[in-house]
């Protein structure tokens, strides 16, 4: 996500050739994308790694052993797939599956809706050797206390949860652990997107979505607004009473708990 405003320039400079561009790119060469340091929301990458430790602390709580790639860690391909770069998609998924083949894996934590449908649900019609037991991270919190809120909170749902086959509950449940959650009127299936998907190539649409959302968010009277989806925090992030649910969740876990912070 902190590419994410560069690349909506980029695109409105180049229009569809840096989109075909960049789809190949990336495909080929998965490094890239990471880009490079002048390619980047330095504020959104702080607040996106304060995340990845709010879940690692939420984990490891849980007594969840896990192992990290780091800078080997893969990105999943969501740019490809959502433009629509089948072939480049396939491509990247079997070079994907190779490399969790080759580490040892056998169970995926994932830690955003995107990557969780795209791992669980997309790369398993593509690769055939695609044989991984793929979870997102609030699978594993059931043992953890939270202490409770008592200011009424809102959460928008991500899309590829709700709106799929056998939608998946998982930050709807947790975060009724611990406050009363108040959904807008455009919940569930009738949910709304946050714009997101249409920042790179359609960004004035992307920000009219978003604000329409936020509005939303906001009827329902709630002083907080959680999202599980970092896509979706980043457009809906008007004001300071946008939180993602893992620091929410972290915020609220019993004391007692070793917080990551390093």
């Amino acid at each position: 996500m902190p590419y994410s405003k560069k690349l909506s320039s980029i695109e409105r400079m180049m229009n569809q050739k840096a989109t075909d561009t960049m789809a190949r790119l990336v495909s080929s060469h998965p490094g890239l994308s990471r880009l490079t340091g002048l390619m980047k929301d330095n504020v959104l990458q702080r607040e996106m790694n304060s995340f990845l430790r709010g879940i690692y602390t939420l984990l490891s709580a849980a007594k969840i052993e896990m192992n990290y790639l780091g800078e080997e860690e893969p990105y999943p391909g969501t740019f490809i797939f959502d433009l629509g770069y089948i072939s480049e998609f396939r491509n990247y998924a079997e070079r994907v599956t190779e490399m969790f083949h080759e580490k040892g894996v056998r169970r995926i934590i994932t830690v955003d809706p995107h990557t969780y449908d795209l791992l669980k649900v997309q790369y398993p019609k593509y690769v055939t050797e695609f044989d991984f037991d793929v979870h997102f991270y609030t699978d594993f919190l059931d043992a953890l206390i939270f202490d409770k809120d008592q200011e009424t909170t809102t959460l928008h749902e991500p899309c590829h949860f709700t709106l799929r086959e056998g939608s998946y509950n998982g930050p709807l449940k947790y975060a009724s652990k611990i406050t009363d959650v108040v959904l807008p009127d455009r919940s569930g299936k009738k949910l709304m997107c946050c714009g997101g998907p249409d920042e790179l190539l359609f960004s004035d649409l992307s920000d009219e979505i978003s604000e329409e959302r936020f509005q939303q968010l906001k009827n329902t009277g709630a002083r907080k607004i959680l999202t599980a989806c970092p896509i979706c925090y980043s457009n809906l992030r008007k004001d300071s009473s946008v939180q993602d649910l893992s620091t929410y969740l972290k915020t609220h876990l019993k004391t007692g708990i070793l917080y990551i912070t390093q």
